[in-house]
């Protein structure tokens, strides 16, 4: 099973969808943390 982990990650990753910061209705600079936690079941 700790084999498959990364793969699902990548998944869960690949369907995030990125939309980027905006001022009216400008995209505008910033700064993004992103924290996943991953569990095996």
């Amino acid at each position: 099973m700790q084999h498959k982990l990364p793969q699902r990650a990548l998944k869960a990753v690949r369907e995030w969808k990125f939309e980027p910061a905006k001022r009216n209705g400008w995209p505008v600079a910033a700064t993004v943390t992103l924290v996943r936690e991953f569990r095996l079941r």
